[in-house]
Formats: C-alpha cells, sequence, structure tokens
C-alpha cells in the first residue's frame, strides 16, 4: 500500500505504521549557487521498526542539455552534477555504526561510519502542510545545521540520510542556507519484508574508516590548465559534511 504526501492529510492510521517494514521515498534537491539551479535525485528510506535496520539509498547522475562535457573531478559539488549514474548507499542495524557505499571522482569506496546519537532542540514552531500539524527541530552535525519538519504523533524515529534521534516522521529536511533538503514524497507499507543488507558479503577489513573520506572527498587533485600542466588544487568543503568531530 503507498500513501502520496498529496493523501496525506487528517490522522494516519496507526496501525499503518506498526507495520514491521516502511518504504519512505524522498525528493532530495541539491541547490548550486554558482548557476542559480536546483538538481533533485531520488532517494529512499526502508526502515524495519522491529529489527530497526535502515538503508538509505540515492539515485546520482543528472541529465542537463545545458551543460557541457562534465569533468568528474571538478572542484564544485562534482558528485551532484556528474551525469555519471552512481548509488549512494546506507546501511544500519540497530547501532551506531553504518556502512556506506559512496562514489568520489569515479571511484567507489566502501566506508563504516559511527554516528552517535544527535541532539535534537525541539522549537515551539510548527507548520501545517496537507493538514497536517508539524513540528520544528534542529540539529548541528559535522560541520552544518539541519532544520526538521516531522510528525510527532507518528510512532517511528524516521529521517532520510544519517539523522537519527528525533522521534516522529520526517517530512522535510534541509540545512539552513537549503543547499541540501529532503521532501517527502511517498510512503509505502512493505508489510513483512526486511531491508537488504547490500554488504553482507563484504567484510569490514575491506572496509575503510570514514577518517578517510575527508581527504578522499576534499583533498589535493591535480587538474589540467589551459596549456595542458597538471596543477594541484585543494577541494572546496561543500559536501553534506564539512568538518568532522575528529578534526576538531
Amino acid at each position: 500500500m503507498r500513501i502520496y504526501l498529496a493523501s496525506l492529510f487528517g490522522v494516519f492510521l496507526q496501525s499503518f505504521f506498526t507495520a514491521q517494514t516502511i518504504k519512505v521515498t524522498y525528493d532530495f534537491n541539491v541547490y548550486r549557487y554558482d548557476t542559480n539551479t536546483v538538481y533533485n535525485f531520488p532517494a529512499e528510506v526502508i526502515y524495519n521498526n522491529q529489527s530497526l535496520e535502515k538503508l538509505y539509498t540515492v539515485r546520482y547522475g543528472i541529465s542537463d542539455a545545458n551543460l557541457k562535457a562534465i569533468n568528474p573531478k571538478e572542484n564544485i559539488l562534482s558528485t551532484y552534477k556528474s551525469n555519471v549514474k552512481s548509488n549512494y548507499i546506507i546501511y544500519s542495524k540497530s547501532t551506531p555504526e553504518m556502512y556506506i557505499w559512496d562514489n568520489i571522482r569515479g571511484n567507489n569506496y566502501i566506508f563504516f561510519d559511527d554516528v552517535k546519537p544527535m541532539k535534537w532542540e525541539i522549537e515551539s514552531e510548527t507548520k501545517e502542510v496537507n493538514q497536517k500539524v508539524l513540528s520544528k527541530a534542529t540539529t548541528k552535525f559535522r560541520g552544518r545545521t539541519y532544520i526538521a519538519w516531522y510528525d510527532e504523533k507518528v510512532a517511528l524515529s524516521l529521517a532520510p540520510w544519517k539523522f537519527n534521534g528525533i522521534e516522529g516522521l520526517v517530512y522535510e529536511m534541509y540545512d539552513e542556507n537549503k543547499q541540501f533538503s529532503w521532501k517527502l514524497k511517498s510512503i509505502e507499507n512493505l508489510g513483512t519484508a526486511t531491508p537488504i543488507n547490500p554488504f553482507v558479503k563484504v567484510s569490514k577489513s575491506d572496509m575503510q574508516a570514514f577518517r578517510s573520506y575527508p581527504d578522499l572527498k576534499y583533498g589535493i587533485v591535480f587538474n589540467p590548465n589551459e596549456f595542458g600542466e597538471f596543477l594541484a588544487m585543494k577541494q572546496e568543503r561543500n559536501g553534506l559534511e564539512i568538518l568532522f568531530e575528529w578534526e576538531k
């Protein structure tokens, strides 16, 4: 059974959310300041409220007739504006540790990350969306401040990406500059189906600790200039995570 946001008004039947597995799809939007353009990527969360398994996926890759050939190693938001199709995957199960599949400048990596429970500041402000009253909360995570609008009456803790610790179903999430945002699109009851762990055959010894991510994502790259010479360039920190707790 799938329910689209346009139909999400009134009070949800609580039995829907006590189903074992829920699939929530979001529109994940990335705003590019240099072109004043918003790019949309399909994202989804599959969550099992018995085992607490969570599988988050995003399908990257854009097709824009206004863009010429894109250098996948380009400095500005290269992951999001590359026309190379790639999947971003996060899997976790009842612990702070999560496994991540990511593509960085054309190379695939598997990381393990440890994300502690997030501390949310509950605001008094509310807003109504399709006759549902949403509460507001904010948190700081790895260099950005994020704002969540969520339904606290839903007996789940369900949010996109790495977000955790918010009591309710997140309808909207965005950073304070609105460079990155998620908006709930649909909800589907998957019954007793469980999220598939895509890393079940991957040994942890074959994964990289997430501490290596900043250097891979934002480290030195060599780009050619107009004379064909390769110049060292440090990447701008412009992704979802820009400051890490081990760097403080």
